[in-house]
C-alpha cells in the first residue's frame, strides 16, 4: 500500500474509532462536479471484526461502513454505517441545532453562511448549499444523520459548495410580475402517464427557469450535475446512412491510480466540447438514426451532449408535437479520439409500457386559459445561479409554479398529486 495512502486510512481509522474494524478494501476515485471541477476520492469499505467477508449475495452486514475523503482537500465526503448500525467507538450527543450546525462546520470547513436547513427531524438533518441564506444552483447538499445510540450512521456532504467570493452579490430586485411574458413563453402541455389508473393525463405546467436579477438573461434549469451542451437541431438526410457495428469496450469505472490522483491530473471529462467536436458527432449520429429509421428524415433531433466516462454522450430524441412526454430516446457514446459508437442506450421499451394507456379526451381549454389561470400562482425564489461565461454565481430568480391545470376540463390541482 501506498505510504500517504496508508496514512490516510491510519488516520481514518482514529478519526471514526475503527478499532473494531477490519479493512476490507480502498479504491481511489475520480469525480467531477457541476462546474467542472476534478476531484480524487479515496473510498473504503471496513467489516466489523470477525466478519470474514461479504455474502453470496453481495450483501454487506449490519455496521459495515464506507467511508470517502477527499484526497486533497482533506475532507470527508461519505461516512455510512449499515443498518443504522454502527460498532465504532465514536457517539455523537447533538442536544440541539446549534451543535449539529457547528459540528457540520468541523467536518466540512464550510462557514455557517453556505449552507442552510432544509429538513430536520428527531435524528436527521439535512442542509443544502446557499449564499448568504439564498439556495444556489448547482447546489450542493449535506446528510446527517444518528441512531437511538447517539452513533452517527450517516454523514454525506455532495454536490457544490461555492465560495462566497465567487458571488456577484446584489440586492434582489425581482418581482412577480418581471417574469409575466417569461412564464408563458414556459407553460406547456405535458402528457403524464399515471401507472397505476393506466392512463395518460394532460397538463399545462411550467417549466423551470432561472432569471437573472437585471433580467438581461436566463438559464435553463437542469437535473443533470455536469456540463450539457444544449442543440435541439434536427437531423436530416436524403439518403440512409450506414453504421458499424457497436464493439468497442466501454468502461464506467471512476477508479483511478494512484499516481494520477496525487498528480491531481484534471479528468478528459472537464474538456470542452468543441465546435468541430459537435459537427462530428452530429454526423455520425445521423448515419446511425437514418439506418435505423430510414424514412424519418427531419423527424430526430440532436438534443444535446455531454462528456462522461471519459466519452461523449449524445442525446437524439424525436421532433415533439404536441404534448411533450416522456419519449424514446437514443443516448449515443462516442470515443471522442475517432467518434466510433461505443454504446447505443435505447428507451423506446420503457416509453411504449403506456402506449397502451387511456389517453385523455377531448383537450377544452388551451394555453392561453392555462397561462391566466396559472399566473397567480407564479413563484419567483432568489437563488445564486453559477454562469459558465463570468465563472461567478450570479443573482436570479427561479421562475416556478407548484400548480398545472388538467387540459381536459381545467382544473386546477396540485402538481405533486398528478
Amino acid at each position: 500500500m501506498n505510504s500517504k495512502i496508508e496514512t490516510m486510512i491510519n488516520e481514518m481509522k482514529l478519526k471514526w474509532g475503527l478499532t473494531s474494524y477490519t479493512l476490507h478494501k480502498h479504491t481511489i476515485l475520480q469525480e467531477v462536479n457541476a462546474l467542472n471541477e476534478t476531484r480524487y476520492v479515496l473510498s473504503t469499505e471496513w467489516l466489523p471484526k470477525g466478519i470474514k467477508g461479504i455474502t453470496e449475495e453481495d450483501m454487506y452486514p449490519d455496521g459495515a461502513a464506507t467511508i470517502e475523503l477527499d484526497i486533497h482537500e482533506q475532507v470527508f465526503t461519505r461516512v455510512i454505517f449499515g443498518g443504522n448500525t454502527s460498532f465504532a467507538d465514536a457517539s455523537y450527543s447533538f442536544s440541539n441545532q446549534a451543535e449539529v450546525i457547528e459540528w457540520v462546520k468541523k467536518m466540512t470547513g464550510l462557514c455557517a453562511d453556505s449552507f442552510m436547513i432544509e429538513q430536520k427531524d428527531e435524528r436527521s438533518y439535512l442542509f443544502k448549499s446557499c449564499i448568504d441564506g439564498i439556495p444556489t444552483d448547482p447546489g450542493g447538499s449535506i446528510h446527517v444523520e444518528w441512531n437511538e445510540h447517539n452513533q452517527l450512521t450517516l454523514f454525506s456532504k455532495h454536490g457544490v459548495f461555492p465560495n462566497q467570493s465567487v458571488a456577484a452579490k446584489e440586492k434582489y430586485l425581482l418581482q412577480a410580475e418581471d417574469a409575466h411574458d417569461l412564464f408563458e413563453q414556459q407553460v406547456d402541455r405535458y402528457a403524464i402517464p399515471d401507472f397505476d389508473q393506466e392512463v395518460v393525463k394532460e397538463v399545462y405546467m411550467v417549466e423551470e427557469l432561472f432569471i437573472r436579477n437585471d433580467l438581461q438573461k436566463t438559464y435553463p434549469y437542469s437535473f443533470l450535475e455536469r456540463p450539457y451542451v444544449g442543440l435541439n437541431k434536427p437531423l436530416t438526410w436524403s439518403r440512409p446512412g450506414a453504421r458499424e457495428r457497436v464493439s468497442k469496450e466501454l468502461s464506467m469505472s471512476r477508479e483511478v491510480s494512484i499516481e494520477t490522483a496525487f498528480k491531481n491530473e484534471e479528468s478528459v471529462d472537464t474538456q470542452p466540447i468543441t465546435e468541430s467536436n459537435r459537427l462530428k458527432v452530429m454526423e455520425v449520429v445521423t448515419d446511425y438514426v437514418s439506418s435505423f429509421y430510414p424514412h424519418d428524415s427531419g423527424k430526430w433531433m440532436l438534443s444535446g451532449m455531454f462528456r462522461e466516462w471519459g466519452v461523449i454522450h449524445a442525446v437524439v430524441r424525436p421532433v415533439e408535437k404536441g404534448a411533450k412526454a416522456f419519449q424514446a430516446k437514443l443516448v449515443f457514446m462516442i470515443d471522442p479520439h475517432d467518434f466510433k459508437v461505443m454504446n447505443i442506450l435505447d428507451t423506446s421499451d420503457f416509453a411504449a409500457m403506456y402506449e397502451s394507456f387511456k389517453k385523455p379526451g377531448d383537450l377544452r381549454i388551451l394555453k392561453e386559459e392555462a397561462v391566466h389561470t396559472l399566473r397567480k400562482h407564479i413563484t419567483l425564489e432568489p437563488y445564486y445561479v453559477y454562469d459558465e461565461e463570468e465563472k461567478r454565481f450570479v443573482l436570479c430568480g427561479k421562475l416556478d409554479c407548484q400548480k398545472v391545470v388538467l387540459a381536459d376540463r381545467g382544473t386546477l390541482v396540485d402538481e405533486k398529486d398528478i
